[in-house]
């Protein structure tokens, strides 16, 4: 993953955009796996309006090589700030279905992990990916699922009814989240640090090996804005 130099802009706001974007609807079929998967315009469409009401831009691109499909995506906000990825997806053959292919499945799971969107694993791209090599191996794409991931999710019992939270009451947690983190990365900046120093400070306090605000929890969040509070009054003390 490639960032600007500060991201303290971006990081809020994509924290205020993911607290709006739902799940992508599984509005495709892959008949020769007898699954539903969500498709690329799904995936867009589940968050589009929140990333733009929150001054970011997507901007995809791609290189082709006789072997494989680059896909990068770029999240950029208005600010200038932007954290991107690259996506290697290994082709088949070189033709342009297969090239095709290979760009629809790298643009969706690009953007769906760099976003944190919810979806599930599919096999739409199997025309792009070859079946072995020549040493009768196989390529593969290496793709780490958001950390919401069906998949991930605990078993539950066949005779426990499922209680579902109102989705009110998730997006107002959400929102609540959103604006503590927002919070903390407005203290931090005014107190000069950067992300790193921000982690660094934050694994400090916790005891947590921190990559990103996922990694904390709810009851996390007001303990460490107090303390940034708490240090931001000590140096204007000082000064």
């Amino acid at each position: 993953m490639r960032t600007s130099e500060n991201i303290t802009n971006i990081a809020a706001s994509l924290a205020l955009a993911q607290s709006e974007i739902e799940p992508a609807v599984f509005d495709s079929n892959n008949p020769d796996y007898n699954s539903r998967y969500a498709s690329l315009a799904s995936v867009m469409r589940a968050c589009r309006n929140a990333l733009s009401k929150n001054q970011i831009a997507v901007v995809q691109g791609s290189s082709v090589s006789e072997k494989n499909v680059v896909v990068n995506t770029m999240l950029i906000h208005a600010s200038g700030d932007y954290i991107a990825d690259d996506l290697s997806i290994p082709i088949s053959q070189n033709t342009p279905q297969a090239i095709g292919s290979a760009l629809t499945y790298g643009r969706r799971y690009g953007l769906a992990s760099l976003v944190g969107i919810v979806c599930e694993e599919d096999d739409d791209a199997e025309s792009a990916m070859p079946k072995s090599d020549d040493n009768g191996g196989f390529d593969n794409v290496e793709y780490t699922a958001p950390k919401e991931s069906v998949s991930q999710a605990p078993a539950r019992a066949s005779n426990v009814k499922e209680v579902k939270t109102p989705r009110e009451s998730k997006s107002k947690r959400a929102i609540a989240r959103a604006a503590l983190i927002k919070e903390i990365f407005n203290t931090s900046n005014q107190l000069g640090m950067n992300i790193t120093n921000l982690k660094e400070f934050i694994s400090n306090l916790t005891g947590k090996s921190i990559a990103e605000s996922g990694d904390l929890s709810d009851a996390d969040l007001p303990f460490i804005l107090g303390e940034l509070q708490k240090l931001k009054a000590t140096e204007s003390k000082a000064a």
